[in-house]
């Protein structure tokens, strides 16, 4: 599938974790790092995270025995000084999801329905880890909302 000009994409939390544990060999695999990789490669993809995202991962990492602060230099520093990442801030009352979205998971979809919102003439993709968990709603995402529910392999292989 061809993503060529302005894509912004919405990493799930785990994506994200994975991208940086996978750096550091703390995770077996190279799905999330790659697909990281390929986001700052492409001159036209942003990462948006929301703040929701953002403490996510920090619990992670804390819940991992890492250091909470470590998301903003591991992630924020290949892509900060690329202009690769912006935070989407949305309020969560005007977020009107079309698909029905088990909670834990509502967040991420809300950032990429408010990006979408925001940016009607892009290509957003919305990137989990474990597309299963998506797969319910890959289809109605991209009638309802316009937006791409991809795999972090799929994310990577233009």
């Amino acid at each position: 599938m061809k993503r060529e000009g302005p894509v912004e994409a919405v990493f799930d939390t785990s994506v994200i974790m994975g991208a940086i544990l996978e750096s550091y060999d703390k995770e077996a695999g190279s799905a999330s790092r790659n697909a990281l990789t390929s986001l700052i490669e492409r001159p036209y993809h942003i990462l948006r995270i929301s703040e929701k995202i953002r403490i996510e991962c920090k619990k992670d990492l804390k819940h991992r025995g890492l250091p909470p602060y470590l998301i903003l230099p591991l992630l924020l520093g290949p892509l900060e000084p690329k202009g690769k990442i912006k935070m989407v801030r949305y309020n969560q009352e005007d977020i009107e999801l079309k698909v029905s979205v088990p909670a834990h998971d509502r967040h991420v979809v809300e950032a990429a329905v408010a990006v979408k919102g925001k940016r009607k003439g892009i290509i957003v993709c919305l990137v989990p880890k474990n597309p299963r968990h998506f797969e319910p709603i890959k289809e109605e995402m991209r009638r309802n909302h316009d937006i791409l529910v991809l795999s972090p392999d799929e994310y990577a292989d233009p």
